[in-house]
């Protein structure tokens, strides 16, 4: 059997490859995690391991997600789309038992795993924009529809657009908190950053989900405001600059795909809904009504784990809405109220809400902002219903909550030696 310094050294490289596959396919998501766990096992220490899960007390509550659908699953009907959900939601318990009572990171190998995901973005959008650029110049064989939606595109071959505008933006949340660790010197380093950075931007802003283009906005705004650190504060002001120059470039046009895909995002009408799956705003605000009339008579207990769709498809029909019927609640509050009722409510707001108070207390600034981006884009998407997004939200919410604790904490500090 491999000593225990070997397996912790293995266990922070395969921690590494995970972060950087994130933006790939989930089956390689899948098998860095069933090695994670192996690894996990074989390094023993049970006991130990769960003692410190008990101290940090946070893996506990981010496990707590998982089993809330396996309590669904004892008052649900349909269980063939219960027990996928459950599936899918395994890597909730998974990361945060593996990583909080395994070794702890110091800030070079935080920084080094937060690079990894910065590349595995990077690499994904160059792929991305290759890929683009062949079918629209090379193989010419783009319909029209796909070349007005060229941009958004362009990360379908890896995910949805709206989940590629998540990665992104939090891969600048990671690079600016890396350039504010950068000496005063290292001009070279930040501009390295910035550039990058710059480049993020601009494809948040064009192939990125609304949400996440406003979330980092808005964090950017907060952060000036409040933050201390006076580099990181130069940071966010030119890339803020920067963000509104592209904007302001890319709205001279009023014909341009992106100003009328933006327009569309700030034009909802909850006057009248049409019954039309192609319409921005019934595809938006049908949701919403349709998952509010839902929840009017499920709010208590919820309808369990796997008959969320089958309520909200009934509803659908019953409004006169039956081409919206494959779209979800569109909102991860309501899908878990539906879902789950109170019990599961106070469940999601209880991982998001104290880990805040965690973050400002211990002065993590970069995952309080991940924790307020993923706050946003919850009003606006069910993250928790697809495997990229389950898997991106567990691992780094694990990952960051860890350091975030580790950083200042000396009993907790003397696990986080370097490997």
């Amino acid at each position: 059997m491999l000593p225990k310094l070997a397996l912790d050294r293995l266990y922070y490289y395969v921690i590494v490859v995970t972060a950087f596959s994130l933006p790939f396919h989930r089956n390689i998501g899948s098998v860095l995690a069933i090695v994670l766990c192996l690894l996990w096992l074989l390094s023993g220490g049970f006991k130990e391991k769960w003692n410190l899960l008990t101290l940090y007390k946070l893996p506990l509550l981010f496990a707590s997600l998982f089993f809330v659908y396996i309590v669904g699953l004892t008052y649900t009907s349909n269980f063939s789309y219960a027990f996928s959900r459950v599936e899918r939601s395994i890597p909730l318990l998974v990361f945060p038992v593996v990583i909080f009572s395994s070794k702890a990171f110091n800030r070079a190998e935080l920084n080094t795993v937060l690079k990894a995901f910065i590349s595995g973005v990077l690499l994904a959008s160059v792929i991305a924009i290759a890929h683009g650029l062949y079918r629209r110049f090379i193989a010419a064989d783009m319909t029209q529809v796909e070349l007005n939606n060229f941009y958004i595109d362009l990360p379908h071959i890896f995910m949805h657009h709206i989940q590629y505008g998540i990665f992104l933006a939090i891969g600048l949340f990671f690079l600016a908190y890396l350039a504010g660790q950068e000496k005063k010197k290292s001009f070279g380093k930040k501009a390295e950053y910035l550039l990058l950075g710059l480049f993020f931007l601009n494809l948040l802003l064009l192939a990125g989900g609304f949400m996440a283009f406003i979330a980092v906005t808005v964090i950017s705004i907060l952060a000036l405001l409040f933050l201390p650190q006076k580099r990181v504060k130069v940071i966010l002001t030119v890339s803020l600059a920067a963000l509104a120059m592209l904007f302001i470039l890319l709205i001279q046009s009023e014909k341009n795909p992106l100003v009328q895909r933006y327009t569309q995002r700030l034009s909802l009408s909850f006057s009248e809904i049409e019954n039309n799956k192609y319409n921005y705003s019934s595809t938006r605000v049908g949701p919403l009504v349709t998952a509010l009339s839902v929840l009017e008579e499920n709010w208590l207990f919820g309808v369990g784990t796997g008959d969320t769709a089958d309520a909200m498809k009934e509803e659908y029909i019953n409004s006169g809405l039956d081409q919206l019927t494959e779209f979800n609640t569109h909102n991860q509050y309501l899908d878990f109220w539906i879902s789950f009722g109170i019990f599961g409510i106070i469940i999601l707001l209880a991982n998001l809400v104290y880990p805040i108070y965690v973050s400002l207390k211990h002065k993590s600034y970069i995952y309080l902002c991940f924790l307020v981006l993923v706050s946003f884009c919850f009003l606006t998407e069910n993250l928790l219903a697809t495997n990229k997004t389950i898997y991106l939200y567990a691992f780094l919410n694990s990952i960051l909550a860890l350091h975030a604790v580790n950083q200042i904490n000396p009993k907790l500090q003397q696990d986080a030696r370097p490997l």
